[in-house]
């Protein structure tokens, strides 16, 4: 089960970036209507879409947030998870596939930084 949240039901904590998605925010909002905020942090304008999870078969719940800064030189969009167990590959990439997206991953992190 995946859905679409906003800020107020993000849950606070450090927050890994897992993966880049190929696609920009715009290319996501039209193939797949996920809607993406528009912001500011202390780095730049920001667009991002957050999401809360709960894995079907082991019921480990998951928030994570697809994410790009508007200048960035990277292409796509980061993903970002609160979990950064062993597992939490398998269940992004479930995850994506229940929003009816692809798995269009252009960069994966290094596996030392899951726990």
């Amino acid at each position: 089960m995946v859905k679409q949240i906003n800020e107020v039901d993000l849950k606070k904590g450090e927050y890994l970036a897992l993966a880049i998605y190929d696609d920009s925010p715009e290319e996501i909002e039209k193939k797949y209507k996920i809607k993406f905020t528009e912001d500011f942090d202390d780095l730049d304008y920001v667009k991002y879409a957050l999401f809360f999870a709960k894995d079907n078969l082991t019921n480990k719940e998951d928030y994570f947030m697809l994410q790009r800064h508007l200048n960035s030189p990277e292409s796509g969009a980061e993903i970002w998870v609160l979990n950064n167990d062993q597992n939490i590959i398998y269940r992004i990439q479930n995850y994506l596939l229940e929003l009816g997206m692809e798995i269009n991953i252009s960069w994966w992190c290094d596996r030392s930084f899951l726990k």
